[in-house]
């Protein structure tokens, strides 16, 4: 479902790191569609938190879309949701999202495992789904990739920058920009039945439907290694079993110890295999592509 042309070309556009819209060889159709969400939502069990309903206000409860019954405190407890409250709260304009839907369709557990296998990385996929000519949920960023792919429909993708001072890659300070002000630019785009677009984290955004359809997307959650876990696993196969000694208990003399020994052990091997050749041995056997790395 991901033929390696199409592979290629995402790597490209995830090394330059820049909001992008594309789209693949690959038939999109084979991924999802709204006649297979139509299924899911009407022959599957509609399970708490799997399925939620919010909107851009955050102020949809689980308790505005389970299924009653006469037990108040069976209500509270309750993860089983009612068809009938999800589709009122749809038409009030909130947004139904499908949390883990690789796990409940086939053909999007395969597209997520060949860019899992592809890149390297940790993949999620989540759906969202909202009526025509509404405001989806809230202004937010993501800590990880996203690579969102339009099913059904059309979606406005805003993105949001503080003019001031953009710092909204620095994801645990950033500062939320404030909608409708001299202190903000906003970068509109619209993506169309068919196309993807790839969304580096941190970028704060917010998505509309258009008039015409409701809109249908998926967004692929991208979560590759970067180098500090590729540092980690090169130390973690050169100490072996010493690095799965606990620390329990040591004091701060003991611990400058451990530090010590780790150096020790790291400089034991540096005559033999810790060298640069060894290191560059290592990354093609780690299989890397996301960071660009030539396998051989």
């Amino acid at each position: 479902m991901l033929v390696e042309k199409d592979l290629n070309k995402l790597i490209r556009i995830l090394n330059i790191n820049e909001i992008h819209k594309f789209k693949f060889e690959e038939d999109y159709k084979k991924i999802y569609s709204l006649d297979q969400m139509n299924s899911d939502i009407n022959f599957q069990n509609l399970v708490y938190p799997y399925i939620r309903l919010n909107n851009h206000k955050n102020t949809t409860s689980r308790l505005d879309f389970i299924e009653k019954t006469n037990n108040k405190h069976l209500n509270n407890l309750e993860t089983k949701l009612s068809l009938k409250s999800i589709l009122y709260r749809l038409a009030k304009g909130d947004t139904l999202i499908m949390d883990g839907i690789d796990v409940f369709n086939q053909n999007v557990r395969i597209f997520s495992r060949a860019l899992s296998n592809g890149l390297n990385a940790k993949v999620s996929s989540n759906l969202y789904y909202t009526f025509r000519d509404n405001t989806g949920i809230n202004l937010h960023f993501d800590q990880h990739d996203v690579l969102a792919i339009q099913i059904h429909g059309q979606k406005k993708w805003h993105f949001v920058r503080n003019i001031i001072e953009d710092i909204s890659k620095k994801n645990d300070h950033s500062i939320k920009p404030i909608l409708d002000s001299n202190s903000v630019v906003i970068e509109t785009i619209l993506l169309e039945e068919g196309e993807f677009l790839f969304i580096p984290k941190g970028i704060w955004h917010y998505t509309e439907t258009t008039a015409e359809k409701s809109s249908l997307h998926i967004a692929f959650g991208l979560t590759p290694p970067n180098i500090h876990d590729v540092l980690n696993e090169f130390i973690r196969q050169k100490i072996g079993k010493y690095g799965q000694t606990n620390v329990y208990g040591l004091d701060e003399k003991k611990y400058q110890s451990v530090v010590d020994e780790l150096i020790s052990k790291l400089n034991e091997s540096v005559d033999e295999k810790f060298n640069s050749i060894e290191f560059s041995n290592f990354l093609k056997i780690y299989k890397n592509q996301y960071t660009n790395i030539e396998l051989i």
